[in-house]
């Protein structure tokens, strides 16, 4: 085995996991030269792999393409997100009624090129735009206000600010959540505390702003105003999820008055006059949508409860309308309700194809629709749907460069405890493989998302054209299903899902598609949990492993940065019953000496969600030292980068490339081809 984290000593502690606790202090030099080895270590390996620069050639082609982004439309003017071919980061655009030009560019933010466009806001007459930036992907914010007109920056600057979500008080006024400070040094790893929403007129000082909300018990709360700009609403948040409804004149005048005050799921969409339309959860797994007068708080049922669930993610109001989204399992349904008629009318309905976010434009009867295929002809288009007449067209699209005959199927697992949980599987064409299939089953598995037919990417297509078979997993804890799916495999349940992922990566082998191991698992964040857990679990299953950036150590998640947000999903480690299904399943916990498969950890230095030094750095550290059997255990480091954000196009390519070539490597994956006309070869071969 090869030296991991045993240097330097460490004083005063045990010689079990203590031993790599120095590993949670990221910013030490001391840890950053280990981590800088260790990534140079990998990357020496992925280069010698044959797979990987075919595979990052194929990717320059699939992800060097002109791609845009939903528009926040208010006031006649519209911001978008747009990024040409070839383009490292996206700037932002704008159009009106002087047609369209770009009003942030990425290149000019910084002249290092280590900042990011990561908040856009509108203000209610389309005059200002609130744009915010990140630095080298960590999610602290920096909050400036720019002319739309003359393109010029008004003096004010807000900062200490994490989720970049406004509400406008008129032209003069904007109201956000602001954080403590954390100490010197210590803004990637502290807890983020003390959350406050603030008020910031323009044309004042930061330090001026006043506190008009402060959360008793809340981790965080969020800020909107209502369509006629008469009320100011905060949401609160109990962990991450969605719980209390306030409100208040936007003049500030009188106190504040509790409209929802339970334990959630309850997301606000928008105040009509005296009502709060929400996306109501309490009562109703599948969701529906109540219009709650703040006046009383009685309630009026606007769109029921179904036998298909809302997408917890997926709905907003439009005009005299509300829209909601629901997933099946081979696409999706939008459709439009009529706030006062309670008419309801078919917006979209796909097959093979996600609705994967919608976007009202304020004022008019028309909504963006963000539709991405994965069959045949795969590719993302963005549909402008006009809710009066109901014509719809297609105002840009990417297609995947080069394209082949694909077949996409849904099957069923049986779980340990009898459970039925669905696999969605996109297979070159043909009959299905006999012994021969190498699988890469993604994950995500919590929060609610329905991941089965919104976990596939672009970057995915590689491995299906060199004739791999991919597979995304409804596992619970994800939204595939309603709260009711989501919520069995939480807290003191979440092995259910677990045991869930175990019985999909034995799937293939059973029905007799793979042979042993043929299966590499990949996952990112919750999904990165979830890799872990199996490959603790059940390491004879897997090929390969390949967690990216996740939650690992589950006895101390809660003591860094947004952690403590994610126990009413996890548990409490004060809570005896809850601290022993985390200490059962905790994957930093589980690494004993035996026989792993290949397994590369993929981490982000600068990634304040989810911390390298308390999770991947040492999760990795203990697998390494534990490994006795022969595959690689490595360690790639996304440098200047976030959990989510913060990577140039061309590391995005050259992560993306790795994760598919180790992957590869590790099952025995051919070479993928290079250009579209072998690409089209492949698919019909396969």
């Amino acid at each position: 085995m090869a030296e991991t984290a045993t240097q330097p000593p460490v004083r005063g502690i045990d010689d079990g996991l203590g031993r790599y606790d120095w590993l949670e202090h990221q910013g030490a030099p001391e840890v950053q030269e280990w981590a800088d080895r260790h990534d140079a270590t990998c990357r020496a390996y992925l280069d010698a792999v044959p797979s990987y620069e075919p595979t990052r050639s194929r990717l320059r082609r699939i992800l060097s393409v002109d791609k845009r982004w939903l528009p926040e439309s208010r006031g006649g003017v519209r911001v978008d997100y747009r990024q040409a071919a070839g383009e490292q980061r996206p700037s932002l655009w704008i159009s009106d009624a002087n047609g369209e030009r770009c009003i942030v560019e990425a290149t000019d933010i910084d002249e290092d090129g280590l900042s990011a466009v990561a908040a856009a806001s509108l203000s209610p007459d389309g005059s200002l735009l609130a744009w915010g930036t990140a630095r080298a992907g960590a999610d602290w914010v920096t909050i400036r206000f720019r002319d739309t007109r003359t393109g010029a920056d008004l003096p004010d600057v807000l900062t200490g600010i994490k989720w970049a979500q406004f509400a406008w008080l008129g032209a003069d006024a904007i109201a956000y959540l602001a954080l403590a400070d954390p100490a010197a040094g210590e803004d990637l790893l502290a807890v983020n505390s003390e959350p406050r929403i603030k008020l910031h007129r323009f044309g004042s000082a930061q330090t001026e702003d006043e506190v008009i909300f402060e959360p008793t018990d809340a981790i965080w709360a969020l800020p909107h105003t209502s369509v006629d700009g008469r009320w100011l609403i905060v949401e609160e948040q109990v962990g991450i999820v969605p719980a209390r409804l306030h409100v208040r004149p936007v003049g500030l005048k009188g106190p504040w008055q509790t409209v929802v005050d339970g334990l959630g799921p309850i997301h606000f969409l928008g105040m009509i006059g005296e009502e709060l339309v929400c996306l109501d959860f309490r009562h109703s797994p599948n969701g529906q949508v109540v219009a709650i007068d703040r006046r009383d708080g009685t309630e009026r049922l606007v769109v029921p409860e179904e036998t298909t669930a809302i997408d917890r993610y997926g709905a907003e109001l439009a005009g005299d309308d509300v829209v909601t989204v629901r997933h099946g399992v081979a696409g999706s349904r939008v459709e439009a309700t009529s706030l006062v008629g309670g008419a309801t009318r078919l917006v979209l309905h796909t097959d093979q194809a996600v609705v994967h976010d919608i976007a009202a434009v304020e004022g008019q009867p028309i909504l963006y629709l963000y539709v991405e295929r994965c069959d045949s002809r795969p590719g993302v288009e963005i549909i402008q749907h006009d809710l009066a007449d109901g014509s719809s067209e297609v105002v840009h699209e990417t297609p995947v460069p080069g394209s082949g005959d694909a077949v996409v199927e849904t099957v069923f697992a049986t779980s340990a405890d009898g459970t039925q949980v669905p696999m969605r599987i996109i297979r070159p064409a043909g009959p299905a493989p006999r012994g021969t299939a190498k699988v890469l089953l993604s994950v995500y598995g919590g929060y609610s998302v329905p991941f089965l037919v919104t976990g596939y990417a672009p970057w995915h297509r590689p491995w299906l054209e060199a004739g791999g078979v991919l597979a995304y997993a409804g596992i619970r804890g994800g939204g595939e299903f309603g709260e009711e799916w989501h919520l069995a495999a939480t807290k003191t349940d979440k092995q259910r899902g677990i045991d869930d992922l175990i019985a999909c990566a034995a799937w293939f082998e059973e029905q007799g598609w793979s042979g042993p191991a043929s299966v590499a698992l990949n996952g990112m964040s919750n999904g990165g949990l979830m890799v872990g857990t199996v490959l603790t679990q059940r390491p004879d299953l897997l090929g390969a492993a390949v967690p990216e950036v996740g939650v690992f150590d589950m006895l101390r998640f809660h003591l860094f940065t947004a952690g403590h947000g994610w126990v009413r999903e996890f548990g409490s480690v004060d809570v005896p019953e809850e601290r022993a299904a985390l200490e059962a399943y905790s994957p930093l916990h589980r690494i004993t000496g035996r026989g792993y498969p290949p397994t590369l950890v993929l981490t982000a230095d600068r990634d304040d969600r989810v911390p390298p030094g308390p999770h991947s750095y040492r999760f990795f550290a203990a697998l390494a030292d534990a490994q006795c059997g022969e595959g690689p255990v490595l360690m790639r480091v996304a440098h200047n980068a976030g959990h989510a954000a913060g990577r140039t196009l061309a590391e995005q390519i050259d992560e993306r490339a790795a994760v598919l070539a180790f992957a590869a490597e590790a099952l025995g994956l051919p070479v993928p081809p290079s250009t579209p006309e072998a690409t089209t070869a492949a698919l019909h071969t396969h």
